[in-house]
């Protein structure tokens, strides 16, 4: 089993992003060149309404506060406390890290930084059970917008994997006693309590997991209106209610692993669902650097905030004097969590 992130593990950079940003490199130049044409798409940034793109900013700004605003009530759902202020500050030192690591997965270091209130293990809990909260809002999301436009092949995926997930997460937690009985898994008990505490405090806690899902739903209307604002800013003639059902499939196969924040492959599905679903053609070149600004605004903007952030927990990490995280104790976990 492996174990979360430890303080020797907060690097700043990684080579094996390397072949992440050649692949994106090269998608996004076939994109850019070979269909909305290079010269089109730079006519297109230069021309586009600033006021709407700026309007996107503090919606941005928003997104970040509701990430950290979801990743504290899974913790107080555990029973553990975190300031707000405290929660956007970590939050922020691993976005940097999170925009350049397929689908967000260093977002995991967020259990280093909180291990003096939250032990390791329980604290990667809280950060899986906020991702597959997002999952699941995205699917929801996916499943309405696909109905509404009768695309049921979407719909059956979306459908089979919201099940899915709902089946490995009831498996994982229903059956975790017989799996801590298995003899290799028999010393990491303990650490297996941990990591699925999450989990069992929000299925006791029937309003933590109500605030998690209307703050997680809340987030994705964020997004969607970040896209369709910056759809307008490029000048599409696109409707809102066809970006709200449309966005979430795109965001979500931007949550594939396949290149550096989704670039890419995140245009190039919203771009085909636009077009299968308008009466007429929409210009490539306005479509894509409108889907490309968004992933500037939307990550790339709050990972540059979030540089000093990160460089001070990482230097922060590396002065601590402690060998070793916090005992990974079940007993050690306060007994407030749940209503």
């Amino acid at each position: 089993m492996s174990t979360p992130p430890s303080p020797a593990a907060f690097r700043i950079f990684d080579w094996r992003i390397l072949p992440l940003l050649a692949v994106t490199a090269i998608v996004m130049a076939v994109l850019v060149h070979r269909i909305a044409g290079a010269d089109a798409f730079l006519d297109t940034l230069l021309n586009a309404d600033g006021w709407l793109v700026a309007s996107t900013l503090p919606i941005a700004g928003l997104n970040l506060l509701l990430s950290a605003a979801r990743w504290r009530v899974v913790v107080e759902a555990m029973g553990y406390r975190l300031g707000f202020v405290r929660t956007v500050g970590v939050v922020l030192a691993t976005w940097p890290l999170a925009v350049i690591t397929p689908s967000r997965a260093s977002d995991v270091v967020r259990a280093v930084l909180v291990r003096d209130v939250v032990p390791p293990w329980a604290g990667a809990g809280s950060v899986m059970a906020e991702k597959l909260a997002d999952i699941q809002s995205l699917c929801l999301l996916a499943i309405a917008g696909a109905s509404y436009f009768q695309l049921w092949s979407l719909v059956a995926g979306f459908v089979g994997l919201l099940l899915a997930e709902w089946a490995g997460i009831v498996v994982l937690v229903r059956f975790a006693p017989e799996v801590k009985k298995v003899r290799p898994l028999r010393k990491h008990a303990a650490r297996i309590d941990n990591l699925l505490l999450a989990f069992e405090a929000l299925r006791r806690s029937k309003s933590h997991l109500a605030r998690l899902i209307g703050l997680s739903l809340v987030a994705m209307g964020d997004t969607i209106l970040i896209a369709y604002a910056l759809l307008r800013a490029m000048g599409v003639d696109v409707r809102l209610d066809q970006v709200a059902a449309l966005w979430p499939v795109a965001s979500f196969v931007g949550m594939l692993p396949l290149t550096v924040s989704g670039l890419g492959t995140r245009d190039a599905t919203f771009h085909y669902l636009l077009q299968l679903t308008s009466e007429t053609p929409h210009p490539e070149a306005p479509v894509l650097a409108a889907t490309f600004l968004y992933v500037l605004i939307a990550s790339w903007v709050l990972a540059i905030v979030g540089v000093p952030f990160m460089v001070r927990a990482a230097m922060t990490l590396r002065r601590s004097t402690v060998s070793a995280p916090p005992p990974d104790d079940p007993s050690s976990s306060p007994a407030n969590g749940a209503d």
